[in-house]
Formats: structure tokens, C-alpha cells, sequence
């Protein structure tokens, strides 16, 4: 029956296209399609063309087409990414970049890191606060980047940009609703401010109880500022702060379905991140940048603990903590320009960082505590190359020295080639790289299992890809091979008495297909599939929740300059978990379709539809932890904006 229904709903899709193909033909409409430019590999700006890694770019204009209810929603269709949230949203989401751990990926919001290296995760960030709707573009870059980030970046980089400030008066209020009690509040107001121009946008989000055991409660403002000080220069300032309520079944318990212990998890959150850039063009071959910016996470969390079960005879005992982490960071980066044929960025960086946390463990009742604080300061150097040479060639080089407190010095190269044949429309890519990740906090310092002594871990990663287009690039095929080794990995030995140590080597291989159809102005389609194979060295185990195929596409059609529509279908293949009252498990495969419509009757209004689940398919992403059924939500927006 669901099949029926999918292909009754592709059938009605397809006779739309088909419909709008007769009629925007008939007017000879022009397809016109910019090259954007990407900033997350290197220092230096360039285009989707000449860069040498496999990099997926989401627009704003795909953001408001998608119409997804959170961020996690948004990223489901990125090739080579797999991203999973313990239920709903009250759980954590994790993001895995071709299989690589979920600590492996750095995250960066506004140029300013996210990552936070003090709770168990170890470095992974969580995109539950992060609204949709306050995304101006994201760059999802794969493959090692430690040669421009640093530490964490040995999997890859998800760049996020925030919409920007404007000095046209815009405003907009948007109030949505959900049948499993969702609640969505949104204000935003951008304009001048004398010489400058500001941005401001409040978000509130309440997803009331969509499973048994879980909620979410999000609030967060934040705000932009921009502006010319000097002749050829912009000055930058963007402010964010949010704060979280959620409630989820522990991580590892089984979830609603298995767990004994039937309190949850209960989480307050709130986070900060403040940042200030400088630019100026000093004349036509010299620019330089200043930064500076600020990063702080607390999470206070009350957990009831995980009964003993199948995997874990002891299980995990009630506990509290209270967590906080700050980064600092200060940067200044040099760009010469003594040719079109040559680029070359250098510069230096400060990092200050630290973490703290307050735990407490109950045996039998009796409060045990326990409790960590680290600082570590880091300085770095780094170096950066451009070379574009006859006949579409171009050559990327990139050298890092890091150099943080308590540990050696790390040095991360970074090389890269892509080609461009201009008679077939084809670009050949190639790259190559390393990285490292340093401990976590939590790793180093905790009371129970943290190890002083752990070392860092690293990545040396290859691929080959190669981007061909059509019908002068209103079709696009991109496709990639790679092949990453993961070194000295941190893992748990249950001891007695358990202790992190570096002990494992896992190595992940596969290929990512990517195709962009543009049949005419008002109809895409953006069609994905992922092969990704992880193994760890000497062992038969397997690694949690990285499934070895995913793939899926969207729909976007514009029946007229007032309805725009969206459809969504993704493919997951089976995954393995594990959970303490159940063992290991394999969860089954399953299939997603979502849809969305937004209507625009007048110049100010508009109205959006989504059914998300459509077909309201059973499945979990952990064990014993159902993904929510089909949800229909409601939206509607106001906007004002002077001439």
C-alpha cells in the first residue's frame, strides 16, 4: 500500500513538471546559472570549479524550497553525510561524514568554531538550536582540513553562514503549529543604521511531546552588524545566543521501547558565540583580515542512569553534571595577489580554550563526585597556495603548524588538483591530506575513564573525483572515490578499571553520486546516492550507525510566482547499534518522503504546508527509539519591506 502511495504521489509530481515544461518553454525563459564562490577549503576564495575537494553547496534559496522544521531535517540529503537524532528532537543529533566519527567533522557558524570538547561526546556539536530559517547558505566540504582549521577537521568542514544584515527595511513575523503540539515563533528585522546596516532574528521553538519521553524547548536570539570604516574595507560583527529545555531517554538505554528505568534525561543548555572580522583592501594585490570572536557552551544534565542488561551487566548510574566550555580565538590572515596566475594567503592564529565540569554519581543512593578543569592554549602558523595555470588547471597547496599546550607541535599538508576541459564541459578533481584531532576534555580529564596520556588522533585521506555538465550546466553530474585511514583512535578498554585509550585503526572507503537537473526555470530535481564502507583494523566489530548505502532526491516546482512546492525521498540502508538491555542489533533499512507547499496570495503574506513523513514509515535511528510518524505543520508569515 505505502508503495502505491509513493508512486501515485511521483505520478503527480511528474505531471506537474510536465504541464510546467509545455508552458515555460513556450515562452523561451532563460535558465541563467552563476558559478558561487566557496570559502571553507582554503583561505582563498574560489569557485565550485577550481576547488579540488569534493564540496556540496546549499543556497538560501535551497534552504527556503526544502521548508525542513530543523536544521538535522535540512542536512538529510547530503551526499556522503549521515546524520541521526535518538528519537526526536529532545535527543542529539550526530552527523557522520563518510563514516568517520561524529567528533571528526568541524563545525563553523560565521567563521566562529562550535565544536565542544568538554561533554562525553567529544567534540561533536549538535544542530538542535540551530534555525533553518536563519541559514543563509551552508558548504559541506569533505576530506581532512586541518591544514586550514586545525584540530577536529580530520573528517571534513560544515560551513554555515547566517543571512546577513541589509540596508533595505525588512521585517517579517512568522507563527506555525504542528499536529503533535508544535509551536514555531519567528521575528527578524534588518535594515540601516546610519553608515552601517543590521540584522536581527528571534526564534522560538517548542516541539511538544511527539514521543513518549521526549521534548524540546528552544529559544535564541541573534544579531549582525555591518559596515565600512575605510575606503575598501567591511566590518563585521554577528552576536548569537540561545538556550535549550530537553528531555530524551538516556543514550545506550534502549529508549522508550527497551528501557527499564523509565525517568529521562533532562538537559539545560544555553550557548554563546560572538565574533568580530575586519577586511581591507589594501591595494589591488594586498588584503588582509583581522578576527577575533568567542565561543561558550553550559549543560546541566540529570540523568537517571541505564539498568544492567545484555551488553553491560553494571549498566550506568545515576548521575548529574554541570559542564561549561569556552573558546577564544584571535587571527590575522594575509591574501597577495601578485598575479591572476597566482594567489598566496598566510597568517597566524591564537587559540585559547577551557573546560570544566561537576559530576556526580550515585551508588546506592550515596552522591560520589567527581570533577575536571583544563585550559589549553594553542598558536599556529599557516601558509596557503593558489596556482591557476594554462587550459583550466588549477593547483591548491596548503601547510599548517599547530602547536598546542601539552602536546607536540602537529603539521598538516593539504594538496590538490582539479582540471577543467572546456570542449566536454568536464572538471577532474583530485586531492590529498591530513589532519589530527586532539583529545577531548572530557577524554583527558574526567574521573572515571579519562587518560592524562592519550595522544592525538589523525587522518591521512585520498580522493578522485570529476564534475561533468550538460545542456551548459543545466544538468550536472558530480561523482567522487575516496579513501580515508583513521589513526590511534580513542576507544573504551572496560578494564576493570575502564579507561580511554588510543588503540584502534579504521579505514572507510566508497563513492558519492551527485546529479542536478534543471528541466526548465521553475522545475529541479537534485538526486543523490552514497556508498560508504568502514573497517576497523585486526577486529570483526563494526561501527555504530553508519549505514553502507543512502541515497534520495528532491523536487522542487514552481507552479506560478505565488505556489512553490517540495518533495523529498530518502533512502537509508540498514545500520548496526547497540544499546546496554538489548546488545548488538541490526536496525532495518527504511524510506522517508516529505512535502511541502508555500503560498504567497499577497505582496506581505504567505502560507506554508509541510507533511513530514508522509507515509508514515516505522523506523528508529537507535534502537528503541521510533522515529516520529507523519506530522502535518502549519506556518504563516508576514513581511514588510520599504522600496
Amino acid at each position: 500500500m505505502k508503495t502505491v502511495r509513493v508512486l501515485s504521489l511521483l505520478l503527480f509530481f511528474e505531471c506537474l513538471s510536465l504541464r510546467s515544461n509545455e508552458v515555460l518553454w513556450a515562452e523561451d525563459a532563460e535558465i541563467v546559472i552563476l558559478e558561487p564562490i566557496i570559502v571553507s577549503t582554503s583561505r582563498i576564495p574560489s569557485t565550485l570549479s577550481k576547488i579540488s575537494s569534493s564540496t556540496t553547496l546549499m543556497t538560501r534559496e535551497d534552504i527556503v524550497a526544502r521548508q525542513a522544521a530543523t536544521t538535522v531535517e535540512l542536512l538529510r540529503h547530503i551526499p556522503g553525510l549521515h546524520i541521526d537524532q535518538a528519537g526526536a528532537r529532545g535527543g542529539v543529533s550526530s552527523v557522520y561524514l563518510r563514516g568517520a566519527d561524529p567528533n571528526f567533522t568541524v563545525v563553523m557558524i560565521d567563521g566562529i568554531k562550535v565544536n565542544d570538547p568538554s561533554g562525553r561526546r567529544g567534540g561533536a556539536f549538535d544542530f538542535s538550536l540551530l534555525d533553518p530559517d536563519q541559514i543563509e547558505s551552508i558548504e559541506i566540504v569533505r576530506g581532512p582540513l586541518s591544514a586550514r582549521y586545525g584540530s577536529d577537521s580530520i573528517a571534513g568542514v560544515i560551513n554555515i553562514i547566517t543571512r546577513g544584515a541589509t540596508k533595505r527595511l525588512q521585517g517579517t513575523a512568522e507563527l506555525g503549529n504542528g499536529t503533535q503540539g508544535e509551536v514555531l515563533g519567528r521575528l527578524s528585522l534588518r535594515g540601516p543604521l546610519r553608515a552601517a546596516a543590521y540584522a536581527l532574528q528571534w526564534t522560538y521553538a517548542n516541539d511538544g511531546p511527539p514521543l513518549s519521553g521526549s521534548r524540546f524547548k528552544g529559544t535564541n536570539l541573534q544579531g549582525k552588524i555591518t559596515g565600512s570604516p575605510l575606503k575598501d574595507s567591511q566590518l563585521k560583527f554577528t552576536s548569537f545566543y540561545g538556550t535549550q529545555n530537553r528531555e530524551s531517554f538516556p543514550d545506550d538505554s534502549g529508549g522508550s521501547r527497551f528501557a527499564v528505568l523509565r525517568q529521562v534525561d533532562r538537559r539545560e543548555i544555553s550557548e554563546w558565540r560572538s565574533g568580530t572580522t575586519f577586511e581591507h583592501r589594501l591595494n589591488s594585490t594586498w588584503d588582509y583580515q583581522i578576527q577575533a570572536d568567542f565561543f561558550s557552551r553550559q549543560e546541566i544534565l540529570d540523568s537517571p542512569g541505564v539498568a544492567p542488561g545484555v551488553r553491560d551487566p553494571f549498566g550506568i548510574p545515576p548521575n548529574r553534571s554541570d559542564t561549561t566550555f569556552r573558546r577564544s580565538r584571535f587571527l590575522i590572515n594575509s591574501l597577495h595577489t601578485p598575479s591572476t596566475a597566482l594567489k598566496i594567503s598566510f597568517g597566524a592564529e591564537l587559540q585559547y580554550e577551557s573546560g570544566k565540569s561537576d559530576d556526580l554519581l550515585f551508588f546506592s543512593g550515596v552522591p560520589i563526585p567527581s570533577a575536571y578543569k583544563i585550559n589549553r592554549r594553542t598558536y599556529s602558523g599557516f601558509l596557503e597556495t593558489q596556482v591557476v595555470g594554462p587550459q583550466g588547471l588549477s593547483i591548491e597547496g596548503s601547510l599548517r603548524i599547530d602547536d598546542p599546550e601539552h602536546f607536540d607541535a602537529e603539521w598538516s599538508p593539504r594538496l590538490g588538483a582539479s582540471y577543467h576541459i572546456a570542449t566536454t564541459d568536464t572538471t577532474l578533481k583530485t586531492t590529498w591530506g591530513e589532519g589530527f584531532k586532539l583529545a577531548s576534555f572530557f577524554a583527558l580529564g574526567n574521573a572515571i575513564v579519562g587518560n592524562p596520556n592519550l595522544v592525538p588522533e589523525s587522518s591521512k585521506s585520498f580522493e578522485i573525483g570529476f564534475v561533468q555538465g550538460f545542456l551548459s550546466k543545466q544538468t550536472v553530474l558530480t561523482g567522487s572515490f575516496f579513501h580515508n585511514r583513521f589513526f590511534n583512535l580513542i576507544d573504551l578498554d572496560e578494564g576493570p578499571p575502564p579507561r580511554l585509550v588510543n588503540q584502534s585503526e579504521t579505514t572507510t572507503k566508497g563513492s558519492e553520486m551527485a546529479l542536478t537537473l534543471q528541466v526548465n526555470p521553475a522545475l529541479s530535481v537534485k538526486s543523490h546516492l552514497s556508498y560508504s564502507k568502514t573497517e576497523i583494523k585486526n577486529s570483526d566489530a563494526v561501527l555504530r550507525n553508519r549505514p553502507l548505502w543512502r541515497g534520495g532526491f528532491n523536487l522542487y516546482w514552481q507552479a506560478n510566482p505565488k505556489l512553490t512546492s517540495h518533495l523529498a525521498f530518502l533512502y537509508v540502508g540498514k545500520i548496526h547499534d547497540s544499546s546496554i538491555p538489548t546488545g548488538d542489533l541490526r536496525l532495518d533499512d527504511y524510506t522517508r518522503v516529505d512535502i511541502s507547499a508555500n503560498w504567497s496570495w499577497a505582496p506581505q503574506w504567505k502560507a506554508l504546508i509541510a507533511v513530514d513523513n508522509l507515509l508514515d514509515t516505522r523506523y528508529e535511528e537507535a534502537i528503541g527509539f521510533p522515529a516520529p510518524g507523519i506530522r502535518v505543520r502549519f506556518a504563516l508569515r508576514f513581511s514588510i519591506a520599504s522600496l
